[in-house]
């Protein structure tokens, strides 16, 4: 310093330092105003500001962090070893943290560490707060929403000024702003986005009525805008889900997804996850996945690799409802990405999912409505098989075999009880494979069944349907026969469905209907309509036994009633023959009376021959209506036998070629029906004269 130079007191030096460094803080701001207006995310803003903020407040370290529901997650942070970094990644508001204080509204200058442990005692467990010296934590606040948390960590205890203080608060007002100018510009371009995708959404799920194929477009279109990985479920008829569709941007991830879900099922019926949002109806939102989350669910050893490996961030679950019927869930998973889903993000999944439900229903409802149609067409046809074949039982039964194979099976097994009640033979068996139906004909050729054996000997006990899914292969094997394991071990059974062959409180036999392909159970409608067809088939098959029955009972009659005639002609012959030699014998004048006699003996016998036939014919009637009746009595049947004979000596039946011998030494007595056994006698000794003439 020269003589000349002037002499410039402490205090005005150390006022002139302040206002330099005021100068030089206010010009930063400036600059870092300019720079935040032209940030375009969240992510940019955190970053701008650490750049520009910690060389300005003279701070080592600092992060900002976004208000997220009940969440501060990291937007960014400088200066922190990457092994601290995970303790800000997500800091839950209910812990007593310096940045949960501050997101609640409280602005921290706490310039010693002792202050800092004395209000927050927990920071000596958290590895990114136990090197802080002394620190500063504003909160990011905009008419009255929180919106975050600007954190400064200093490496020596400081005091903090009144500048300081003001323009840290500074600081936290313009990065308040920038971030509530990009969520608002994010916000806007998010919902532009979003009606974009509703509207192609919708536009995908209106266009076919195949809701399976859509739905897996729709999963697509929501990766990766929506989610890493998209996943809609549907409740099948046997309560198990079906997974109709699942999206990721790696095709070959979407390939291991669908075998680790074949491999793993989710079950319905658990209170967590799809269960819970199937079984309430409500949506299910987890912002964000934890280790202690997952553990909590109790995976196995490879499920835990695979959730871990997967690294699941957050979770969206929504259930598809329509008509107020909750039938399956759409699936929203945040990975790789490390998205954290908030309530916007619910209630637009819950719309998108809305929206599916409503074209799934539609489809269901369109399908339910062609399948009626087909089986009433069916049943129709079933109806005019019957008439057209009228009663060939054999028609009959391949005709109704053949629609429930088309409209229901793969393949069908017709089965009839014996007449006997023995047995349940098989009557038809039809298989659209001519080499499945070649190995069904040859393995019940060699098989008969009786019919307490297996599964039919449940539905003819119980007279109601049989139903074993595939998930029940357990059940079917241990009721299989050892003869049918070969058509199971070659072609296999999908699912098992037996339905009665109901007729008047009377079961005559079951139709049994098995799926060895892909195609799950049966629904309630095909069940249904097969015992629709099962009765159709009954009444068409007691109508064809029947008429039958009717056919055997005319030809019997017509054969009796040709014996018959021809029995009654030979005594009426006899009769006729007699009246005309009598009226000839009495016209002459001196008739020979002896003679006349003779004749009037045989006109008397054959008389009473007639009389004999007809009361057979009226016995047969009796027989038939269990009307005959017996009046037992003591008889000696040597002198039954004797006047029968007797009879016959007389009669013109016997002729000179034949000789009537009565052997009985000894009276044969017994408790008879004395007319019955003279015509049992009559009618044997009749029939041996007449068809023995030599």
């Amino acid at each position: 310093m020269t003589v000349n130079d002037p002499v410039i007191p402490p205090d005005l030096r150390a006022l002139s330092a302040r206002l330099q460094h005021a100068a030089e803080r206010m010009e930063r701001l400036q600059l870092l105003i300019e720079a935040l207006g032209e940030t375009p995310t969240l992510e940019a803003v955190a970053r701008t500001v650490l750049e520009e903020g910690l060389a300005a407040v003279g701070a080592r370290r600092g992060a900002v962090l976004q208000r997220t529901g009940d969440m501060l997650t990291l937007l960014g942070a400088s200066g922190y070893p990457e092994a601290e970094l995970g303790g800000w990644s997500t800091i839950p508001l209910d812990q007593p943290l310096p940045a949960t204080a501050a997101a609640a509204g409280e602005a921290l200058f706490l310039g010693s560490r002792e202050a800092l442990v004395e209000r927050f005692p927990l920071v000596n467990q958290r590895a990114f707060l136990q090197t802080a010296a002394a620190l500063a934590a504003v909160p990011l606040r905009l008419d009255d929403r929180s919106l975050g948390v600007l954190f400064f960590g200093f490496d020596e205890p400081r005091a903090f000024e009144r500048e300081d203080r003001s323009f840290i608060l500074a600081l936290g007002n313009q990065v308040a702003q920038a971030l509530d100018r990009v969520e608002l510009t994010s916000a806007r371009r998010t919902n532009e986005q979003r009606q974009a995708f509703l509207a192609q959404a919708s536009g995908l799920l209106a266009s076919s009525l195949d809701y399976g194929v859509t739905l897996q477009q729709v999963a697509q279109l929501a990766v990766p805008m929506l989610a890493d990985w998209c996943a809609v479920d549907i409740v099948s008829e046997a309560r198990t889900l079906e997974r109709l569709a699942v999206a990721h941007v790696d095709p070959a991830k979407i390939a291991w997804a669908r075998e680790l879900n074949e491999r793993n099922p989710t079950d319905i019926e658990t209170d967590q996850g799809i269960g819970l949002v199937l079984r309430t109806g409500e949506p299910l939102l987890i912002p964000e996945i934890t280790e202690e989350m997952i553990e909590a669910a109790k995976p196995d050893e490879e499920q835990l690799e695979i959730i871990r490996r997967i690294g699941f961030s957050s979770l969206i679950i929504v259930p598809l409802t329509a008509r107020g019927r909750t039938f399956g869930a759409l699936t929203l998973v945040a990975a790789e990405s490390g998205y954290h889903y908030g309530a916007d993000d619910l209630a637009f999944a819950q719309d998108v999912a809305d929206r599916a439900a409503l074209a799934i229903d539609n489809a269901r409802l369109y399908q339910e409505a062609r399948q009626h149609a087909a089986r009433a067409t069916a049943r129709a046809e079933a109806s005019r098989a019957v008439v057209a074949v009228q009663f060939d039982l054999r028609s009959i039964i391949q005709s109704i075999t053949r629609i429930v194979a088309e409209q229901v099976g793969d393949g069908v097994v017709v089965r009839l009880v014996s007449d006997d009640d023995q047995w349940l033979d098989v009557v038809a068996a039809h298989h659209p494979d001519a080499e499945k139906q070649q190995s069904l004909e040859g393995m019940f050729s060699t098989v008969r069944q009786r019919i307490d054996e297996g599964f039919n000997a449940l539905v003819l006990e119980s007279g109601q349907p049989l139903h074993i899914p595939a998930a029940k292969e357990a059940e079917f094997l241990q009721h299989l026969r050892p003869e049918y394991s070969g058509f199971h071990q070659q072609f296999g059974y999908h699912t098992l469905l037996i339905v009665p062959l109901r007729l008047r409180e009377r079961i005559i036999g079951s139709i049994a209907l098995f799926r060895d392909g892909s195609r799950g159970p049966y629904s309630a409608a095909e069940q249904s309509f097969a015992q629709d067809l099962a009765d159709v088939a009954a009444l068409a098959i007691d109508n064809a036994r029947l008429y039958r029955e009717a056919q055997d009972a005319v030809e019997v009659r017509e054969r009796f009633l040709s014996m018959a005639s021809h029995e009654l002609k030979t005594p009426l012959t006899t009769i006729k023959a007699l009246g005309q030699l009598l009226e000839r014998l009495t016209g002459q004048p001196e008739p020979d009376r002896a003679r006349l006699a003779r004749l009037m003996r045989q006109l008397l016998q054959s008389t009473e021959r007639f009389e004999e036939l007809v009361n057979d014919l009226l016995d047969v009637s009796r027989i038939q209506q269990e009307r005959l009746a017996l009046h037992p009595e003591s008889l000696d049947l040597r002198e039954l036998a004797g006047e029968v004979l007797d009879r016959f000596s007389e009669g013109s039946e016997r002729t000179e070629a034949h000789t009537l011998v009565l052997k009985a030494p000894e009276p044969v007595v017994g408790e008879w029906d004395a007319s019955r056994l003279d015509q049992v006698l009559t009618n044997l000794i009749s029939n041996a004269l007449k068809y023995s003439p030599d």
